[in-house]
């Protein structure tokens, strides 16, 4: 793009004066390089559609001014939730979405998103003298007619616990059972995602855990006694110290009775224990509650009528921001079933990062646990901009770009 830019500034009048030579000098380097970024900035750019990275991502980009703009177009498909997914005794109820609920779910979506993937990182062009720098604005609209990934969501009640999140790439879709991806017909560009309800909201990625206590109740009752009290006072006192530490409450009961009273039985004895953490000192914040009700319980057996208690070092995440990340093209880079801790990431992605980000000292990091937004955790790091970088070289016709 530089000769062009320079043919189109010279003449501006700006140079050095030389005595020695006589008379003025054409223009400096320096100089031609910020004419030619003045015009840059001010060229109207063609937007590229449905813009298709090596990695399985699809989006629009345009750029403006400093402004490279990403839009990614969804559609969504409400489902309600598997009771086998959910505790036993759940109501269909919670199990089936309100118009509300499907349209605070498409604002979440939209808003956590959009406002994520935003204004992280700066990208800025390779060429010398160019000083200015472009942001990076994320949108995320609703277009049933032609989406480029189409979104099942099933319902779930919060106490459910964190189910399956998966994205087929561009060009596939999710086969029977959400567990395969299978090509699309020829020409159809759009990929797939199953999410649920919760994945809008902050979930806890598990790093490890003290040993789990047992909070015990008499039958039918969810009242603590003065022995349940003094059990709670050290997992309270750690998580008084340690806020960043969370603690899961899984509440259980027998199963006499029906299973819809004893799931309630088994959220009204969790409730107990939260409130008695949070009357010491804890945390509302901190609670996960995962109620398992008569989930593999006996008939009148004491030992099924408790809460289990267990403290834990935990990452947060909002599974949403994860997910789209895939859909933009970047990949996992927390280890997978079976991979062992530095297993390497998937080469052809690795190389992607290389060609459109600058890589950290010492290189990309390899697959585990990490706060990256694509491992367990929340940072979105300079290279998950690497799609965008790549989006903005076709829009420019240009590779002098970076992040």
């Amino acid at each position: 793009m530089g000769n062009a830019f320079a043919q189109q500034t010279m003449g501006s009048g700006l140079g050095d004066f030389s005595a020695d030579m006589g008379g003025w000098l054409g223009p400096s380097p320096e100089e031609i390089a910020q004419q030619e970024e003045e015009v840059f900035f001010q060229t109207c750019w063609m937007p590229v559609d449905d813009f298709l990275t090596p990695t399985g991502g699809v989006f629009d980009a345009s750029l403006e001014g400093t402004d490279l703009n990403i839009t990614l177009k969804v559609s969504y498909d409400f489902q309600p939730g598997d009771p086998a997914n959910a505790p036993v005794g759940v109501s269909p109820a919670e199990l089936n979405w309100t118009q509300d609920e499907k349209d605070l779910f498409r604002m979440d979506f939209a808003s956590t998103v959009s406002g994520t993937w935003s204004l992280n990182h700066r990208i800025r062009s390779t060429r010398e003298f160019w000083t200015r720098e472009i942001d990076v604005f994320v949108d995320v609209v609703e277009d049933d007619a032609d989406p480029h990934f189409k979104i099942t969501v099933h319902k779930y009640p919060p106490d459910t616990g964190d189910g399956p999140a998966s994205v087929c790439d561009s060009g596939y879709h999710h086969g029977a059972g959400g567990n395969t991806c299978d090509a699309n017909a020829a020409g159809d560009e759009s990929g797939t995602t199953i999410l649920d309800s919760r994945d809008t909201s902050q979930t806890r990625v598990r790093n490890g855990g003290q040993a789990t206590i047992g909070v015990w109740f008499d039958s039918g009752d969810s009242d603590l006694d003065a022995t349940d009290v003094a059990s709670l006072a050290a997992p309270a006192a750690d998580l008084v110290a340690h806020p960043e530490w969370n603690v899961e409450l899984r509440g259980r009961a027998s199963a006499e009775g029906g299973a819809r009273s004893n799931l309630e039985l088994a959220r009204d004895r969790t409730e107990s224990v939260a409130d008695e953490l949070t009357d010491k000192g804890a945390s509302d914040d901190q609670m996960i509650r995962e109620n398992k009700g008569e989930e593999s319980a006996a008939r009148n057996n004491a030992n099924d009528r408790r809460v289990d208690v267990q403290v834990l070092d935990v990452q947060t995440q909002v599974t949403a921001n994860h997910e789209a990340g895939h859909m933009f093209g970047l990949a996992d880079e927390y280890l997978g079933a079976g991979e062992a801790p530095n297993t390497p990431l998937d080469p052809a992605y690795r190389q992607f990062i290389a060609d459109n980000a600058e890589v950290p000292p010492g290189g990309l990091p390899n697959k585990g646990p990490s706060d990256n937004i694509m491992s367990n955790g929340m940072d979105i790091q300079n290279w998950h901009y690497a799609p965008f970088v790549a989006a903005l070289k076709q829009v420019t016709g240009s590779d002098e770009w970076t992040v």
